[in-house]
């Protein structure tokens, strides 16, 4: 993976998603190792793994997040509070963007989001082989 697109990341969240990431980067080495012509493509696939634990681990948490919190706003909360986090309109927009931004990427390059929410690289590799399929 890119080191400029590691640095991009904020050092606490990506405390939080390097393993995961480095964890099924090993998992794809060995679904490889088996398969030559998925090889070519190894970057690519690596990209979509980061982007899966990008997903899973921060994206669609926050979209929860968003959607309980307004939720509670428009049932008269003036935000949410988790711990120490504090959850209002203000905060909400910012984090929606966030999420936005994310879907943009997805759609810039036809990316389905149901092939981020794999928990198994056998399915990742399922969803990317029925997309080509499709094409």
């Amino acid at each position: 993976m890119d080191d400029e697109l590691w640095k991009s990341i904020p050092p606490q969240l990506r405390m939080e998603i390097e393993p995961e990431y480095y964890f099924k980067i090993k998992e794809l080495d060995f679904f490889l190792r088996t398969r030559e012509r998925q090889k070519p493509r190894r970057k690519t696939l690596e990209y979509l793994i980061f982007l899966g634990v990008l997903y899973r681990r921060i994206i669609k948490p926050i979209d929860g997040t968003l959607s309980f919190s307004y939720s509670l706003m428009n049932a008269g909360a003036n935000g949410l509070k988790v711990g120490k986090k504090q959850f209002n309109h203000e905060k909400n927009k910012q984090l929606f963007k966030t999420v936005i931004e994310f879907k943009k990427i997805l759609e810039k390059y036809n990316i389905p989001a149901e092939i981020l929410e794999y928990m198994a690289i056998e399915d990742f590799m399922k969803s990317i082989e029925r997309i080509e399929r499709k094409i």
